[in-house]
């Protein structure tokens, strides 16, 4: 039987878009092409249902309870978006294997992070920048979902679930906030 992880770097080099679900976290199901696999963390680039590309999605490689590939679905929206130049990242040379790992290279090479607590709360997300690493603790400056920026939030990095940078969201807000 394959290892998991094995199973991850095989559709990562494939290029094999990918239906991700987290069962567990009681989540929608993420659609994306696999950048990169850490024992601990897996790098996807964010397909949306509008069948373009949005940004960059981190997540725990634990969490992920069932993938999809190869349907007719997948295949259909692959072949749109294989006409389309994909947006490239510096991460998948980056060490991925902690949270702190992970927020540190994120905020190198975006200015706007969303970090999730998905088992805390299913329904939110938190976005910002400058992006501060103390101990156990991962401190960033807050921008609202209007674009203000808000104070500072800060959390444990045990607690992470998911981080998101370069998306449409997160530049939205970005432009609102400047």
């Amino acid at each position: 039987m394959m290892p998991f992880t094995e199973l991850l770097q095989n559709l990562r080099d494939k290029q094999e878009l990918v239906t991700i679900r987290r069962d567990s976290l009681g989540v929608s199901d993420i659609r994306g092409y696999i950048e990169q696999v850490t024992q601990s963390h897996l790098l996807v680039l964010n397909v949306d249902y509008d069948v373009c590309f949005s940004g960059f999605i981190v997540l725990r490689v634990e969490d992920v309870t069932f993938l999809r590939w190869g349907n007719n679905k997948l295949q259909a929206w692959d072949k749109v978006l294989s006409a389309r130049e994909k947006p490239q990242t510096n991460l998948q040379d980056s060490d991925l294997a902690t949270w702190a790992d992970v927020c540190k290279a994120v905020a190198e090479e975006s200015a706007v992070i969303s970090i999730y607590q998905e088992a805390v709360d299913d329904d939110s997300c938190f976005v910002g920048r400058n992006v501060q690493i103390e101990g156990e603790l991962v401190r960033v400056e807050d921008i609202t979902n209007e674009g203000v920026l808000d104070g500072i939030f800060a959390f444990p990095l045990k607690d992470i679930t998911r981080v998101d940078f370069a998306g449409n969201y997160e530049q939205a807000l970005l432009e609102m906030a400047e």
